[in-house]
């Protein structure tokens, strides 16, 4: 669910804090004379809310960081971290924020007003998503995804975790330059093809013959193939074998083999993947409600 904005932002957060738990550089921290670099450094990751003014750590050319930012930072960066994050790492932490914070204010001074405009737009976009995610899980809650739902998707659903009937195919390509006289007597060789049963043991007395080719096999969809190859394919039926092609000046000779169906992959194996892939449709769900029962509610004009 995270789009890549989000992802920037906490790579740019968790590099800097590699750095820091790596020994890499010192971060200046300006530490508010009331608090000791000790007493900054014990900052943990609380989800109670602090009532009053909240505790300043640092302050990076006038403006504060405080300790709530810093325990949020840990909890996007170590979910469940909480008090058992060493002291330390903790300091680190709130290092990195301060070198985060300074990165900002530079490129405020620096960038255009363009560049300034578009970041704008991205944090209220951003903004936008995040409060759109919260209304969902205050006021229209998903389902809470229990081991008994996923057994259930997953057997109601094979085809979205391995199971079908892919197309297989195999073929043989020649390997690497070949003279002219090589090449045609490889293309002659090929057209033979429907006298050759194994093509696997065809490809090695090709090899044995001096004609340097492979033979590979695979399945569609999943395996990575060529485009044209693809649709050289689709155009076959099952059983079926091309006429020798040439593509980028390789020849190619293919043949579908008949369909076979496939299972599912094992439920243990994927039960994480189906849980997740569940929770995400769940989510979908509660956040069309929301959008309908919202939209009944608000004056929208289309200019």
């Amino acid at each position: 669910m995270k789009n890549l904005l989000s992802s920037m932002r906490w790579a740019v957060i968790l590099g800097l804090v590699a750095l820091h738990l790596a020994g890499c550089g010192e971060g200046a921290v300006v530490t508010e004379e009331s608090a000791q670099p000790k007493q900054a450094a014990t900052a943990v990751a609380k989800e109670s809310v602090q009532t009053g003014p909240e505790k300043v750590l640092a302050r990076v050319n006038g403006t504060p960081i405080t300790e709530g930012e810093v325990n949020q930072a840990i909890r996007r960066m170590w979910p469940g971290a909480g008090e058992t994050l060493e002291q330390a790492d903790q300091r680190k932490v709130l290092e990195s924020l301060v070198a985060s914070r300074a990165l900002a204010q530079a490129a405020e001074k620096k960038l255009s007003a363009d560049t300034i405009a578009l970041v704008d737009a991205k944090v209220k976009a951003y903004r936008e998503e995040l409060l759109t995610m919260e209304y969902v899980q205050h006021f229209a809650p998903p389902r809470s995804v229990t081991p008994e739902m996923a057994r259930q998707y997953y057997q109601e659903h094979p085809e979205k975790f391995g199971a079908g009937t892919p197309r297989g195919f195999e073929m043989i390509v020649n390997q690497g330059r070949m003279t002219m006289e090589q090449r045609d007597g490889l293309h002659q060789a090929l057209q033979g093809s429907a006298k050759s049963g194994d093509w696997r043991q065809w490809a090695t007395e090709l090899n044995k013959e001096g004609y340097p080719v492979s033979y590979q096999q695979g399945r569609l969809p999943g395996q990575i193939v060529e485009k044209r190859l693809v649709a050289l394919m689709a155009g076959l039926k099952d059983g079926e074998t091309s006429t020798v092609t040439s593509i980028d000046g390789n020849l190619y000779l293919v043949r579908m083999r008949e369909r076979e169906a496939m299972p599912p992959s094992l439920m243990k194996e994927i039960e994480k993947k189906v849980e997740k892939t569940l929770v995400l449709l769940e989510f979908d769900k509660s956040l069309k409600k929301a959008r309908e029962e919202v939209m009944k509610r608000a004056e929208t004009i289309y200019e």
